[in-house]
């Protein structure tokens, strides 16, 4: 019957008196099969037949006869003929449990009929069969689908956090992939069994550390970041695989970075994760902390230093090399700290002065295991001049150091040389030994330096070797988030990103054309005019005033411009309507409307509309206000709305009204774009939406392809 209603559909509403009235059977056999039909119809698998919303609506009457026909399999006493490891018929309770979850999916009605039920299902099933689990399992999913209370939600996450505790390796899969799944709804339910969730981590089962893994990074927040980092690094230590690994220090990172409770906390971490796995990190981990490093205060810079120096001193020769090229850079910067000794700053990982170090050692099969473990240290001892230098020697003397090791450190042994009070004759000895280097760039720093180092070139030594300035992290964070939306593999075009485009977070001020009668003469296939779609002019356009010679046409010869083109069609943007010259035509020529407001985006609860406005008609500034509503019933956070236009285009976007948009339509938040528009090329625009609502960051992109004129 189901392949039947499958290529016919239509058939389905004469059989659907037929299907509701087999429930009333006797035999489970038929009652299985019944019910089966019934979820085929309304479920979300392959099998699913599209029907009408009559037809459902007909399917949600029988909710009351089969939440009796459950009420009855928990109350019915022993049968031999259905009984299954003490509990009956588990086979139609679970046929039943998933018909009901796709009837109460979205109804309210239905919902509220089921819900004691699934109560009744949660707390009086056994737990210590197979079969009362899978009964279980599917009465969660069925709470977690309807619209169940709040209360019953809450206990069908404590029934998974159960699962966890079960020795069965399967079922704690199951249970660590349904917490995923939900935790997003309600984050403070599977908070209580974060502890279970973190022994799931030393599981000797790597899949079950994968799945608790992937958890533990969903739950990390304000509260608990402390903890649930210090389990990531242990999980870190015995984690396998390159890929692995990788994958997890960037994830590390990210919860550091958005949750760090202080600075100090910040470099003690990214300090553990290099000493553990800096060969597996990204460039960006090594290139993050020397950012930490560099804002910070100079107590924390004289400290951070100490403690890199002591790492990379301890560690010799099995370090990891991510590690001693910080280490080597934070030398050179702040080599002057180590002269003098160091106080910790309060505020450490644990908020008791403890301080992160790694012990490495080596295991039969020639592989290094890194034991994170940690130091009880007040305060770090002055370092002579000459321990420093010969640290940095045995870098470059180590099987470990590449070309790019030895660079930095002749680059920290020259600025080096302008801050240490003695030294300068043995940091001369060691820049000089490679001005015969066999490798051209190592070749060619080493007779740069020696010649800065020379006594000639004192005075403007300080200045060419001075430290290098702070870096600004609001502008580092632009920057940041201008590469993820041109790099972003959702484009709205054929896949492929302009790196072009300007997406301007803040006005950027940009040099003129030296040529601007000879833009058009040399095609590009990463003009952003191909890739939105405006790569010609449009027919409609007004011709060039005559005074002025006709540009060239765009150029043909570019054979991708059509596969790198937008696939909606480009909006028709109507000029002015001049006054005719006819004697006896209007005396008034028609005025386009100088404001129109469009629905830009819509999904998941968030409208964005844009109000345009303009002062008069023949002004190429054009004001767009959007204007940003939530109709969930939680807070949109750390709302961040960005666009992207054309390169003809020239863009100014002012800062958001508010970070959060709150929930229920309660208020809205408004933001300007004032859009310039010299050319008469229609204007479009990419949107990128990023906002957090209950604990889950959403990312959205859409294009906006038609502006209406004014």
């Amino acid at each position: 019957m189901i392949r039947v209603l499958q290529k016919v559909p239509e058939l389905t509403e004469d059989y659907i008196d037929r299907i509701v009235s087999l429930l009333k059977d006797r035999s489970h056999g038929v009652l299985i099969t019944c019910i089966q039909l019934m979820t085929a119809l309304l479920g979300d698998d392959k099998e699913q037949i599209e029907i009408s919303e009559e037809v459902k609506k007909r399917f949600s009457r029988v909710v009351p006869s089969l939440v009796k026909m459950l009420r009855n399999l928990l109350n019915l006493g022993y049968s031999p003929d259905h009984d299954i490891a003490g509990i009956a018929d588990p086979f139609l309770q679970v046929k039943l449990l998933r018909l009901l979850q796709a009837l109460g999916h979205k109804n309210d009605e239905a919902s509220e009929a089921m819900n004691d039920v699934l109560a009744q299902v949660a707390t009086n099933t056994e737990t210590n069969r197979n079969a009362g689990n899978a009964i279980l399992y599917e009465c969660v999913r069925a709470i977690m689908t309807v619209e169940a209370e709040a209360g019953l939600r809450v206990l069908a996450i404590n029934i998974l956090g159960r699962f966890l505790l079960n020795r069965d390796n399967n079922i704690r899969y199951v249970a660590l992939n349904s917490l995923t799944k939900v935790v997003t709804e309600d984050v403070t339910a599977v908070q209580r069994h974060r502890s279970t969730i973190l022994d799931c981590l030393k599981d000797p089962d790597v899949s079950i550390r994968q799945r608790a893994l992937e958890l533990t990074y969903q739950l990390v927040n304000e509260q608990n970041v402390q903890e649930l980092v210090r389990e990531m690094l242990n999980y870190l230590i015995v984690a396998t695989g390159n890929d692995h690994r990788a994958h997890l220090c960037s994830r590390i990172a990210t919860v550091v970075e958005k949750f760090s409770p202080s600075p100090k906390w910040q470099l003690e971490v990214l300090f553990a994760m290099l000493s553990i796995a800096g060969d597996y990190c990204d460039d960006s981990v090594a290139a993050s902390t020397v950012t930490h490093v560099c804002v910070a205060d100079t107590t924390l810079q004289a400290y951070a230093t100490h403690k890199l120096f002591h790492l990379l001193r301890d560690e010799l020769p099995q370090v990891q090399l991510a590690l001693v090229h910080v280490t080597v850079w934070c030398v050179g910067e702040f080599g002057e700290c180590l002269l003098s000794g160091c106080e910790i700053p309060a505020g450490s990982a644990d908020d008791f002065g403890l301080v992160f170090t790694a012990s490495t050692t080596s295991e039969k099969d020639g592989t290094k295991n890194t034991i994170l473990t940690s130091m009880k240290r007040t305060s770090f001892e002055a370092i002579e001049v000459a321990e420093i230098l010969g640290l940095l020697e045995a870098v470059l003397k180590s099987h470990l150091a590449t070309v790019q090791t030895k660079s930095y450190v002749l680059t920290a042994l020259a600025k080096l040389a302008n801050k240490l009070p003695v030294g300068q004759a043995e940091i001369a000895d060691l820049v000089a030994a490679y001005t015969t280097s066999m490798n051209l760039e190592l070749q060619q720093r080493s007779c740069e330096y020696a010649t800065l180092l020379a006594d000639r070139w004192a005075a403007v030594r300080p200045e060419a070797l001075a430290r290098m300035p702070a870096l600004d992290l609001a502008a580092l964070a632009a920057r940041k988030d201008t590469a993820m939306a041109l790099s972003s593999e959702a484009d709205f075009n054929a896949g492929v990103t302009p790196l072009s485009a300007q997406v301007q977070v803040q006005k950027e001020i940009t040099a003129p054309n030296p040529n601007p009668n000879n833009t058009q003469n040399a095609p590009s296939l990463l003009d952003l005019d191909d890739i939105f779609g405006g790569g010609s002019t449009p027919n409609t356009a007004p011709p060039p005033p005559a005074s002025q010679p006709t540009p060239p046409p765009a150029s043909d010869v570019d054979l991708l411009s059509d596969i790198f083109a937008a696939q909606p069609v480009a909006p028709t943007v109507q000029a002015p309507t001049q006054p005719s010259p006819d004697l006896f035509a209007s005396n008034q020529a028609p005025v386009s409307p100088q404001k129109a407001q469009i629905k830009a985006f819509e999904k998941d609860g968030l409208q964005v509309m844009m109000e345009l406005s303009r002062e008069s008609p023949n002004s190429s500034l054009l004001d767009i206000m959007c204007t940003f509503r939530n109709f969930t019933t939680k807070d949109m956070d750390r709302f961040v709305f960005q666009a992207a236009v054309p390169k003809y285009i020239t863009m100014e976007m002012k800062p958001a009204s508010a970070a959060v948009v709150p929930a229920s339509n309660s208020s809205q938040v408004s933001q300007l774009i004032k859009v310039t528009n010299n050319t008469p090329k229609p204007l479009m625009m990419r949107l990128k939406i990023r906002y957090v609502v209950g604990g889950r960051q959403i990312e959205e992109q859409a294009q906006v392809n038609s502006f209406p004129p004014i």
